[in-house]
């Protein structure tokens, strides 16, 4: 069983009873401490028995001084969470000027992309390779197991070997666009981001306090 201990601060009443219920509900009422209290205008009020210290708050630079008095005397770790550079400019100025070392800052930013499968058409350069005529068999399976064809239908290793590549027939001279329908194509999965992204970006920043 754990013998760690996690002091934690609520601002918001309703958040502060409902968090409390739900240590009790898991089980983790006697390895939390949750405590309702504004820590940007009245700090943490512990001292030396923290080895790391969290920060959520809009205003991290005003609870430095009284992370620093919560952390253990052989020191310990930082992190802050914030929304806006700024936040991390001011912050960051804050911990240097208190004592805190290898401070760094991480952006933590929600990508979201759009996987689908692609092709292009071959090159008609000759007859197939061995290779290439399995994976084209494979490709013309999955294809017609996709609409429903009869797999006696697909074509096989031989009548693949017979048509090296394909071509238009129907329109000679028709534009790129035709003759790419008309052509036997390599099939791949290719991402790209989405142009809208909902949501914001955020900062989280580390340091280091040494033990004296």
């Amino acid at each position: 069983m754990s013998t760690g201990h996690l002091f934690t601060f609520e601002f918001h009443k309703e958040r502060f009873e409902k968090a409390g219920q739900e240590f009790v509900e898991h089980g983790l009422s006697d390895n939390v401490t949750i405590t309702h209290r504004d820590v940007c205008n009245n700090g943490f009020q512990l001292n030396h028995v923290a080895d790391a210290v969290f920060l959520d708050l809009p205003s991290p630079w005003s609870c430095i001084d009284s992370a620093k008095q919560a952390m253990k005397l052989q020191g310990g770790r930082i992190c802050s969470f914030s929304p806006c550079i700024e936040q991390v400019s001011q912050t960051c100025a804050t911990l240097t000027e208190k004592g805190f070392q290898d401070i760094t800052t991480l952006e933590c930013l929600l990508r979201k992309f759009h996987v689908k499968h692609t092709g292009l058409p071959k090159a008609c350069i000759g007859e197939l390779t061995e290779s290439e005529k399995i994976q084209k068999v494979k490709i013309e399976r999955k294809k017609h197991m996709e609409i429903g064809t009869n797999l006696d239908m697909v074509q096989t290793d031989e009548s693949v070997a017979k048509k090296p590549c394909l071509k238009n027939t129907n329109n000679p001279g028709g534009n790129n666009k035709d003759k790419k329908k008309g052509q036997d194509c390599y099939e791949f999965v290719t991402a790209s981001p989405v142009q809208d992204m909902q949501g914001h970006t955020g900062f989280l920043t580390f340091a280091t306090l040494y033990g004296q």
